[in-house]
């Protein structure tokens, strides 16, 4: 069990606290979220959320070389949504169109009113995306189909931006399907939150950092998600990226990381809980 005022410190695929070290399993899976990564780690280690009082992770960064501390306050990672469109029709012979209802025009048309939400509704000051991903309708080529298809993802650092891009994408869906005649089925599955880091707890990290000589830099929010946002949930804390060089990013076959990386990290973390844990039991 946790012992009272717990750090946490993880990373995509592990988790350290007190004496134990724990393998995390789909930090990046979407099968159904609630099935994987974080929530997986909680049931598993079956922790008393109430003793955790802060959280800290890392990820890599090739384009940092070793010896390079990422940090930044605030949004970092994106959340990361999955929408699904069916658009239903009326299948006919393709030499007859005027005999059904193709979908497929009708499912462009929605593709197109898609690309207009970033662009027109949310805030110019705001980050969003909204990309589809994959298309699907019809398995011959003389035959108008029944359905169409379309599925992508949403990303956003904000969760009003969030919501009110699933908002717009069902309203469009619905009322451009209906202008030509068929009816869209919108579904659309969250994932994890935006990764949103403590201001206090980057600043006196970039403190420790740089006495123990780390090159500390500003790192740049990215649109990719991580579900390290659903223990940040439980308490505060921060995701920091550790400089390990090299050409090829991350899930790339060739990557490779620079192994001097490895003892600066260590000797980061360490030190750092060594501090919040003082802060935590004494106060500042």
């Amino acid at each position: 069990a946790l012992k009272p005022d717990t750090i946490i410190i993880s990373s995509p695929h592990s988790v350290m606290y007190s004496d134990y070290f724990h393998i995390s399993p789909g930090s990046k899976a979407f099968g159904s979220f609630a099935d994987f990564g974080a929530p997986q780690v909680k049931f598993e280690i079956n922790y008393d959320e109430e003793l955790v009082k802060q959280i800290e992770a890392h990820a890599m960064r090739i384009k940092f070389p070793a010896g390079t501390l990422g940090i930044r306050s605030g949004a970092v990672m994106a959340a990361a949504d999955r929408f699904c469109v069916t658009v239903k029709g009326k299948g006919c012979h393709a030499a007859n169109p005027d005999k059904g209802n193709d979908p497929i025009p009708a499912l462009a048309a929605v593709i197109s009113a898609f690309q207009t939400i970033v662009s027109r509704r949310i805030d110019p000051f705001e980050s969003a995306v909204v990309s589809i991903t994959r298309v699907n309708a019809g398995n011959t080529w003389n035959v108008a189909p029944e359905t169409a298809f379309l599925e992508g993802t949403v990303r956003a650092m904000d969760e009003d931006v969030r919501s009110g891009i699933c908002q717009s994408m069902e309203q469009l869906a619905s009322a451009t399907a209906k202008a030509y005649g068929c009816e869209a089925i919108f579904e659309y599955e969250k994932g994890p939150a935006p990764v949103i880091n403590d201001i206090a707890v980057c600043e006196r990290a970039a403190v420790v950092a740089r006495e123990l000589g780390l090159n500390v830099q500003i790192n740049p929010p990215s649109m990719i998600a991580e579900d390290f946002s659903r223990y940040l949930k439980i308490a505060p804390g921060a995701l920091f990226r550790i400089g390990t060089g090299g050409g090829f990013d991350n899930h790339h076959p060739s990557f490779t990381a620079d192994p001097s990386a490895l003892l600066p990290a260590a000797k980061f973390f360490a030190v750092l809980a060594e501090k919040e844990l003082k802060i935590l039991n004494h106060g500042l």
